[in-house]
């Protein structure tokens, strides 16, 4: 009897443990993002800033975009978002169109004329919203937000004709003013889908305040919002200065983006069936600090020792410091830190670590994916110097060997390339042939003359790594094929 009670006993705690460790596994993450969103635009200027806005925040995964009939037609909207993307570079965020008809467009003719960007990433096989916004609810398991920034036409389309949109979408965030009237626009241009979703849906609505009465973009906060200095700032930047209308400088729907970045600035005031969510007027520059910490971008709560990476040139070797201001007004933040670590790990400043470290963020930047987020197929190999390239995929992305996220593919012929998975979508990415021969044809020079025993040979690497860190575009060195 004792024997089995302490079997039972043992029996018992091993599944006690057990079950402890999976809860820490399943649930317990060190950093990841607080909002996973499908943002729904109809492409004002507003929208414009407000995408802006929520790509660069780093506590906020854009998975899908889709457009709508509002301020201008769908498919116009569709061809501005997609130049905005691959001019950000983030070509591979889904998207789609609204091809519902019941709504009529605007057409805006000051936001026809503003440029989003240069020229579209693609204009073949657009998809619809539904079928964009179904391939995101089917690959993606943790709860995802719906930000409405135009009408509710979208929404309620989905809401009758799409299953796992009704299952997986509890909530709706829509930027809108408090009165339903005439002169609330993203209500007046489809007033049946609003009482549609109030009256006949389970959706909760949570209504975020569209209006310009608390908040303007005043003068010293744009040339603050220009001197950030990164892709996002300088896309809202030139909103702000060469558009020539009276709502320019006005502040709508960014209010979603301020709210996903920290909802304590806002109060919320119950309406029967849903909430209404709203800007308190007197915490101004509260509000300031927050819009610049959102266009900001990088943060360091990503760290997970650090309080904050060390930015300070004096804390580097003196070849190091030459490079590292202009490196990181180049190529951002994310990628300069990424490079510091991928190169005390490797333990010497190395030529393929650092095209490891430039290919993993130029995959992370092309999904708009986060930490851990993407699964890697390395065909470098394991012999140098091909194979030091999975030291930079490694540390760059987050998929390291511990976490599981990275093989190293078994080919007999090693290259300077990956595979990267995301949402069950592939991208393989390629060291053109010209950076790569370079790269041959000058480490080939150092090992006949010096021999890799040598310290001037690794010296030599070393200068020839801290050139390609400075001076290579990860936009430029790689092929990129889906």
């Amino acid at each position: 009897m004792t024997c089995q009670i302490s079997k039972r006993l043992m029996k018992n705690c091993f599944i006690i443990v057990f079950l402890f460790l999976t809860e820490i596994y399943t649930i317990a993450h060190p950093w990841k993002p607080k909002h996973r969103i499908i943002i729904d635009t109809d492409c004002g200027f507003d929208d414009f800033r407000t995408i802006c806005m929520l790509l660069s925040a780093p506590d906020i995964s854009v998975l899908g975009i889709v457009t709508s009939n509002g301020v201008l037609n769908a498919q116009i909207g569709y061809l501005k978002l997609s130049a905005l993307l691959s001019d950000l570079h983030h070509e591979g965020i889904y998207t789609g169109v609204s091809n519902n008809e019941e709504t009529t467009a605007k057409n805006c003719s000051s936001a026809l004329k503003f440029e989003w960007g240069g020229l579209p990433d693609s204009t073949a096989n657009i998809r619809t919203a539904k079928e964009a916004i179904e391939y995101i609810l089917k690959h993606t398991i943790e709860p995802v937000e719906y930000i409405c920034l135009g009408s509710l036409n979208t929404v309620a389309g989905l809401y009758k004709n799409s299953k796992i949109f009704r299952e997986q979408i509890q909530t709706v965030l829509w930027s809108s003013e408090y009165l339903m009237n005439e002169d609330n626009f993203n209500y007046s241009i489809d007033q049946d889908a609003f009482r549609y979703i109030t009256e006949e849906t389970q959706l909760r609505l949570n209504i975020v305040n569209g209006s310009d009465s608390v908040f303007h973009y005043e003068p010293y906060i744009t040339d603050k919002i220009q001197q950030l200095g990164n892709p996002y700032s300088n896309k809202i930047y030139q909103s702000l200065t060469s558009i020539h209308t009276p709502y320019a400088n006005s502040f709508y729907d960014e209010h979603i983006a301020l709210y996903l970045h920290d909802n304590k600035l806002f109060i919320a005031d119950t309406l029967p069936d849903l909430i209404y969510i709203a800007l308190p007027p007197e915490d101004r520059n509260n509000i300031e600090e927050n819009i610049l910490a959102l266009v900001k971008g990088y943060s360091g709560d990503q760290n997970q020792v650090l309080n904050s990476f060390p930015l300070d040139s004096s804390y580097y070797q003196s070849d190091i410091q030459r490079i590292m201001y202009s490196t990181i007004e180049k190529y951002g933040i994310e990628e300069w830190i990424a490079g510091v670590m991928t190169n005390e790990m490797h333990r010497h400043v190395g030529v393929y670590a650092t095209i490891g470290t430039k290919m993993g963020i130029r995959a992370k930047e092309y999904f708009g994916a986060g930490i851990d987020e993407l699964k890697i197929v390395s065909y470098a190999g394991t012999t140098p110097p091909f194979s030091c390239m999975n030291d930079g995929l490694q540390m760059s992305t987050g998929a390291t060997l511990g976490h599981g996220l990275i093989e190293v593919a078994s080919d007999t012929l090693n290259l300077p390339e990956a595979e990267f998975i995301y949402m069950d979508r592939k991208i393989k990415i390629s060291l053109k042939e010209q950076y790569r021969k370079r790269i041959e044809r000058e480490i080939r020079e150092y090992n006949l003359i010096y021999g890799l025993s040598s310290d001037i040979y690794w010296e030599l690497v070393r200068n020839a790594a801290l050139n390609y860190w400075a001076n290579w575009s990860r936009h430029k060195i790689f092929t990129i094929k889906e």
